[in-house]
């Protein structure tokens, strides 16, 4: 039997009363902020030329993106934290 640990992986219950209202999703090439109003993405690397992304849930250019930015710091920070997992190479 192979049991995997998973260093790179969170999660939370996503049936609990208390979970927040918010997802950090990631794929290989980045990783995004997802809630009701919102979607940020944040590509790894701008190789493609590829920039950070906001738009409404529904795909639509935030005009202002001001409020977003700075009412969501926090967790921004904090995905940007977690994302550098994915970004630097592995310790011995």
């Amino acid at each position: 039997m192979i049991l995997w640990r998973l260093h790179y992986a969170q999660g939370q219950d996503i049936f609990a009363p208390d979970r927040p209202g918010y997802v950090i999703a990631s794929d290989w090439s980045g990783v995004a902020y997802i809630d009701g109003e919102y979607k940020f993405y944040v590509p790894y690397r701008s190789i493609s030329g590829r920039q950070n992304v906001l738009t409404t849930r529904d795909d639509r250019d935030v005009n202002n993106p001001g409020p977003f930015y700075q009412s969501h710091m926090t967790v921004i920070r904090q995905m940007l934290k977690g994302a550098k997992t994915f970004t630097r190479p592995p310790s011995g």
